[in-house]
């Protein structure tokens, strides 16, 4: 199997995994603040199979942290541009998801006990981190982010070094040690 097929692969599986997720809670209504770990869990998982993937079906069953780190990143490009797209087509369908989003943060803010002057204060933040050119930017730099670092532990996980003596075999060209 190609590098390219399993990184377009495993990102698509990723990034429609994440997306069909996120659209089920937007369009039933459901916070997504709630819910984002989850989505972190879909993300980390596709993250890791997809390494793996790429390890055992591309490189030959081993895998170094730096080759394997810069793969979870393509694969988090993937992701973030399925993403951003998304995000523009929910924005078309649900236009009036960045005044939900403010709402949210309101009740939130309300049930947390905020005094109304500490709200007073912290609304307009939110009212221009909610517009929908801030949320298309916030997708891609969200999906960046997180992909980073959950790339991070899903690579530590699948790395796996070449037996010594086999990197020694490489490295002197021949089947075997020589004398």
């Amino acid at each position: 199997m190609k590098k390219s097929t399993v990184l377009l692969l495993w990102g698509g599986i990723t990034a429609i995994a994440c997306e069909a997720h996120r659209a089920i809670l937007v369009w039933q209504g459901i916070s997504l603040s709630g819910w984002s770990y989850f989505n972190f869990l879909i993300f980390f998982l596709g993250l890791f199979v997809g390494i793996r993937q790429f390890r055992d079906k591309v490189n030959g069953g081993y895998l170094k942290f730096g080759k394997g780190y810069v793969f979870s990143l393509l694969m988090t490009s993937i992701v973030a541009i399925i993403g951003f797209i998304s995000v523009i087509i929910t924005l078309k369908l649900v236009p009036d998801l960045g005044d939900r989003l403010i709402n949210e943060m309101h009740i939130k803010f309300i049930n947390s006990g905020l005094s109304q002057d500490m709200i007073d204060k912290m609304m307009p933040f939110y009212e221009r981190a909610f517009t929908p050119n801030m949320i298309k930017v916030n997708s891609i730099i969200g999906n960046v982010f997180v992909g980073a670092i959950l790339g991070l532990i899903a690579t530590g996980i699948n790395t796996k070094k070449k037996p010594f003596m086999q990197e020694d075999d490489e490295l002197q060209g021949g089947e075997g040690m020589q004398s």
